[in-house]
């Protein structure tokens, strides 16, 4: 028995939070001069289309924090995420507020995230637990290496579990194992990661630094043992100290022999740490 793995949100986050490179000569990725700015700097703003992110930060002992989210769609407020922190300025809570009667089912398609819309983490040791707050029996353990960063992460669906396996060099992803059992069978896809050596667009670096990738992802590529399954490129700009301004994201699946391509563009704002 064979089994089709879906990638949710949860891999999503990994492919293009890390971001973006060109794939062909009208894409090219391209750096515009700008003024000089403090450094560092934080995503403050991203807009997709439709939907737009705004970014909100606080500092507490000299230290930077994410502290809220707030989603938009044509222009209205759909809902807002709240970030809570313990006594060591660790992440362990964030919790949604929904403000229309739809907004539960509005996913954030910008910058997807690697963890549920609102969940809670407890830490132990060389790990950490992040509980789904829908959706209890969707608990994630995340083990970590003595570097601090995720190693793997595991949780069950039924008799079904799932586990992904993260190599790093040096501060990024560069491979990712997709393995799902059930009884003696077990299938695994392979996701290969190709980075940029400009600075990343990923908030987690103040959120949760395990997960964070220093650089941009170039190129993504996911297959099995028999075949490739989806491809994505990115062309990118650059602006204010290396950092992307503006992410166009071409991805190709493949299915049944047949190629289906989607592509997007995500415009990016910052904000100054002087100014936080």
């Amino acid at each position: 028995m064979s089994f089709k793995f879906k990638y949710s949100l949860w891999v999503f986050f990994i492919t293009v939070s890390m971001s973006f490179i060109a794939c062909s000569k009208d894409e090219e990725s391209v750096i515009i001069e700008e003024e000089e700015v403090n450094y560092p700097i934080y995503v403050s703003e991203a807009e997709q289309g439709d939907y737009k992110n705004v970014y909100s930060y606080e500092r507490v002992n000299d230290k930077i924090r994410l502290k809220q989210i707030d989603l938009y769609k044509f222009g209205f407020k759909k809902y807002d995420l709240k970030m809570k922190y313990d006594e060591q300025n660790r992440l362990i809570q964030c919790k949604r507020s929904v403000l229309l009667s739809d907004s539960k089912y509005h996913e954030n398609v910008i910058l997807n995230d690697l963890l549920p819309s609102d969940y809670t983490i407890q830490y132990g040791t060389n790990k950490l637990t992040v509980t789904d707050n829908d959706d209890i029996s969707n608990t994630r353990v995340y083990s970590m290496g003595r570097d601090g960063c995720v190693n793997d992460v595991s949780w069950n669906v039924g008799n079904q579990l799932h586990m992904m396996n993260f190599k790093r060099s040096g501060n990024s992803f560069v491979s990712m194992d997709y393995t799902l059992s059930e009884g003696d069978n077990s299938t695994i896809q392979k996701s290969l990661y190709d980075y940029d050596d400009k600075n990343s667009v990923d908030y987690l670096r103040v959120m949760l630094p395990c997960l964070f990738s220093e650089h941009n992802i170039l190129r993504t590529t996911v297959s099995d043992d028999n075949h490739e399954i989806s491809k994505t490129t990115y062309a990118y700009t650059y602006r204010t100290y290396n950092y992307p301004v503006i992410m166009v994201k071409n991805e190709i699946t493949y299915n049944g022999g047949q190629e289906v391509s989607h592509r997007t563009t995500t415009n990016l704002k910052y904000i100054n740490a002087d100014r936080i």
